[in-house]
């Protein structure tokens, strides 16, 4: 992912989802896993699968961020080639669609339940 992609991507959450929610870390990490949630049912993963990784993560001591999310990327990477997608491209796309329907998105996510938003 490059630098560019990445301010792109974080003044448009800062535009459709106001800056307070934007530079919430902790809503900010919980779409991120929603997404990758998403993503990993569309390769078949069940929900079994998943409740037992979280409990396999949650059952170790933290690691570093930085070297976290150095793995998450790299892991995207190496999933994205394997099932022949181009992770930038699809970043990229996405992001141009999100900006193209920032108020539906909006309405969308003023409309999540509570108890899956960060406080």
């Amino acid at each position: 992912m490059n630098l560019q992609f990445q301010q792109d991507a974080f003044r448009w959450a800062c535009l459709c989802f106001g800056d307070d929610s934007a530079r919430n870390a902790k809503e900010r990490t919980m779409r991120f896993i929603e997404e990758a949630l998403e993503f990993a049912q569309t390769t078949g993963l069940t929900r079994d699968d998943a409740l037992a990784l979280v409990e396999h993560v949650f059952s170790r001591t933290p690691g570093r961020i930085g070297q976290e999310l150095g793995g998450t990327m790299t892991t995207l990477a190496v999933l994205s080639q394997l099932i022949g997608y181009d992770a930038e491209y699809c970043g990229r796309f996405e992001l141009d669609r999100n900006i193209a329907n920032t108020e539906s998105i909006r309405a969308k996510w003023l409309k999540k339940p509570e108890e899956i938003k960060a406080k």
